[in-house]
């Protein structure tokens, strides 16, 4: 017999003076199975609607039959008899809808409705109990239970999918946090680097390399504030902590218009607002690398929450360096962060914010202990903005004036004698001061819309001055003088900016935004006085389950990290600002991506991104003596494909991705692989809950090693009251002639919580590298023999040693935490 089914979407709309009105449709088949079945989506974005609780009701009397939808909306009931039902279907902040079927026989049909979104005002009740409400960002607060935790992550998904077209945008919930198992405590950054697309130089750095874009050029926003350098204990932690986070969303392709974004990707990290949980509330955490503690709270109108983080003197850091029979490591002796956020409601659209954020890390111990204290290298970031928000007419306009900066010293060793030997170690043992500031005013307009709704356009113009400030040693080139001359750059900035973008429908079933972000003011090299740049993006909802996406985009940036010798980053930072021989930075980006849910909690995608930078400062590729040489424009080109396989919610939760990626780099006629070119990696992630009140987590990261050039440090010969003077100059090798060694880490975990008392308590262990395998960090320069003996053979009848860091060693943690 031939089946029959139909496909009826409703779109239901509210009357002004009376109830819902439902859509009705009747839908008669054949004798084949008795089933009724089908999918609930949301009416407008086409996407699925899980947890739609569904109810069929037989019109002539009797049971009715009701269940709920999964992670793909879909929902069935099977054994249905001949006769008229109708089917009911609601869902908090949605129209109810209801359709009518009528099966002769024993029928089968198929059934699926689109909802409307209509958002629910509610009373305010008091509740007791033991389990808090859900916060209005999963991941503002660890979810107690597994279940919550896993809607959690899969309403985040929903959300995101909602709400950004572009096929790569990735969210974080603080249920990927604890699967990612990260090092020590929770960390945003480490979590990021479980991601396709997101990978590190090595297990030691935090670090994000995107998509074969260095570290500078995935941009850190901190409530819309750009945050440089924002890593903790020379890149062994992020900088932002974890338990001031409400927000933390990636965008790895085109990047946002609001901000400008970065020139391989946004990271964008919004500060938690407090009394979710209550008047006061409370977490805190103790591991071996920090202690941590955040308060939170409400009363009437107002709301506050703090955070506040500070390391055990290099307890952990230590260990690092001890375990890793490394003579090259450096380590940070001491870091803190506090963040800070305040919320006033002055009315139902209007209201002040403010937030803050402050950052200090100092560098000690390791082999050079001695002048490091006397020194006492130290850098450190703040960041601070207050936004009021106010109705105009029928839009929401928000004001928003704000600053950011980062500062390094290395303080004068006064009457300290040169050592001798390679130049390598001359930069950090002189003075040093560097710099770079950011501030903005900003006024932001969008229809008055419902949170729960997708704003059909926003617009916003403003003003932003720059500064960068560098006065020590050459960071690159190195200098022919002994001592070094000192380098004094300093640069600013000022330009103003307006950006807007629209959202609309062509199409059912096809959903398309655009916009334009413009910057005028001063010319710079490669950019001119107007810099222009666009963004589109386009959505195919083929099914419930199945998306289909594209989006391109151009982004600029004035400020980017000058080229650096591998150990003087660690105490030196050079910020280079566009003007005078410093090039403004572009990029172009274009990525294209399907996103499947597969029912059972499982979300699959697959990308293609293709991505040109422009202005890129590289030192001079050319091999040879770099004595006296600059740093010169280049142009990186990195393609690439991602794919991944996640496991949100139930009992298991997994993820799996594999990236592959090139990173080509074009400078003065040379062609090589960039140092961020790695070909190969895979990410592996699962947690399993097992009885009582234990998780279990495991992490397998593996890539291949990036590009990289021999640097020759050369030797320096000093003498008392003669000075010094070169017997060897530095050079370098063929530019990305060698490949680092690739790297491979499993990481475990376990994990036990409780609930005593109102309070939530639990403990964690850890095990990184379990395998003890020997990666490779940082690569620091190369060494070159006469004879052979030690290295490798060169070919010229000598040999050449590159040294490397060690990664992280075998390292068993473990740590506290309890929210009350």
């Amino acid at each position: 017999m031939k089946v029959s089914s139909i496909l009826v979407s409703l779109v239901i709309a509210s009357a002004a003076a009376g109830p819902p009105l439902g859509a009705q449709a009747v839908t008669q088949a054949r004798p084949v199975a008795g089933a009724v079945s089908g999918s609930i989506v949301d009416a407008q974005s086409e996407l699925p609607l899980a947890g739609a609780s569904v109810a069929l009701e037989a019109r002539a009397g009797g049971a009715a039959r009701s269940t709920r939808t999964d992670a793909a909306g879909r929902y069935a009931f099977d054994g249905v008899t001949a006769g008229e039902y109708t089917l009911r279907v609601q869902r908090i902040g949605y129209v109810a809808g209801s359709v009518d079927v009528v099966l002769q026989g024993a029928a089968s049909a198929s059934v699926s409705l689109g909802l409307q979104v209509q958002p629910v005002r509610l009373q305010p009740i008091a509740a007791t109990g033991s389990i808090p409400a859900a916060p209005a960002n999963p991941f503002a607060a660890r979810e107690g239970a597994a279940d919550a935790a896993g809607e959690a992550r899969m309403e985040a998904e929903r959300r995101r999918q909602r709400t950004n077209l572009a096929p790569d945008v990735r969210v974080l919930t603080r249920a990927d946090v604890d699967e990612a198992v990260p090092l020590a405590e929770s960390d945003l950054f480490r979590t990021l680097q479980r991601l396709p697309g997101v990978s590190a130089r090595d297990d030691y750095s935090a670090e994000l390399w995107t998509r074969g874009g260095s570290w500078d050029h995935t941009r850190v926003y901190f409530d819309g504030l750009p945050l440089f350098n924002p890593v903790h204990s020379s890149g062994l932690f992020s900088g932002p902590n974890t338990d001031a986070v409400g927000a933390a969303a990636l965008h790895p392709g085109a990047q946002p218009l609001s901000t400008g974004g970065g020139a391989a990707a946004t990271l964008d990290v919004t500060s938690r607002r407090g009394g979710e949980r209550g008047p006061v509330a409370a977490a805190g955490e103790l591991s071996l690398a920090s202690a941590r503690l955040a308060l939170d709270g409400r009363a009437g109108p107002q709301s506050w929450m703090i955070a506040a983080r500070s390391s055990h003197f290099g307890t952990l850091t230590q260990q690092v360096e001890k375990h890793s029979r490394d003579e090259e490591v450096w380590v940070t002796r001491h870091f803190a962060d506090v963040a800070a956020r305040y919320d006033l409601r002055l009315g139902d659209r209007s209201g002040v914010e403010a937030s803050a954020l402050w950052q200090r890390d100092v560098v000690g111990d390791g082999p050079q202990s001695d002048w490091l204290r006397e020194s006492t290298p130290t850098w450190g970031s703040l960041a601070a903005r207050a936004t009021l928000r106010a109705p105009l007419g029928g839009l929401d306009a928000r004001a928003t004036l704000g600053g950011s900066g980062f500062g390094a010293e290395v303080r004068d060793l006064g009457s300290a004698e040169p050592r001798s030997g390679g130049l390598i170690s001359w930069p950090t043992l002189l003075a040093a001061e560097s710099s770079v500031r950011h501030g903005f005013a900003e006024m932001r307009v969008e229809p008055a819309v419902s949170p729960s709704t997708v704003t059909p356009w926003a617009m916003g113009i403003g003003a932003v001055r720059e500064e960068a400030r560098y006065d020590g040693p050459p960071i690159y080139p190195l200098d022919e003088s002994l001592p070094p001359r000192t380098v004094d750059r300093d640069a600013a900035l000022t330009y103003v900016y307006a950006w807007g973008e629209r959202r609309w429908k062509p199409a059912r079933t096809l959903s398309a935004e655009a916009g334009v972000r413009v910057e005028a003011g001063e010319r710079v090299p490669g950019a001119g006085a107007v810099r222009i740049a666009p963004r589109a993006a386009a959505r195919w909802q083929t099914g419930p389950e199945l998306t289909v996406s594209a989006a391109a985009g151009r982004s600029w940036h004035t400020l980017q990290a000058g080229p650096e010798l591998q150990e003087q980053a660690i105490t030196q930072h050079l910020w280079l600002l566009a003007g005078g021989d410093v090039p403004a930075l572009r990029s172009d980006v274009a990525t294209v991506g399907a996103e499947r849910w597969m029912g059972g909690g499982w979300l699959a995608s697959v990308t293609g991104y293709a991505r040109r930078s422009t202005g890129v400062a590289v030192r001079d590729p050319e091999p040879g003596v770099v004595i006296g040489r600059g740093f010169v424009a280049g142009t990186l080109d990195a393609r690439g494909a991602e794919i991944s396989l996640r496991r949100l919610a139930g009992p298991w939760t997994a993820s799996a991705s594999y990236s592959w990626g090139r990173a080509t780099m074009r400078a003065r006629g040379f062609a090589f692989p960039a140092e961020t070119d790695q070909r190969h990696t895979l990410d592996l992630a699962a947690r399993v809950r097992v009885p009582f009140g234990v998780r279990l987590g495991a992490a397998f990261s593996a890539g291949t090693g990036g590009a990289f050039t021999r640097f020759y440090g050369g030797v320096a010969t000093c003498r008392p009251n003669l000075g010094c003077e070169w017997t060897e100059l530095p050079s370098s090798g063929e530019p990305g002639g060698l490949r680092a060694p690739a790297f491979a880490s499993l990481d475990l975990s376990a994990e036990w919580s409780r609930e005593i008392g109102g309070m939530r308590i639990g403990a964690y262990a850890q095990l990184h590298n379990a395998l003890d395998r020997d990666n490779p960090a940082r690569y620091h320069r190369s060494i070159r023999y006469e004879r052979c003996g030690y290295g490798a053979p060169d070919g010229n009848g000598g040999c050449t040693d590159d040294v490397w860091g060690r990664g992280l060693p075998r390292l068993p943690l473990a740590g506290l935490r309890v929210t009350f």
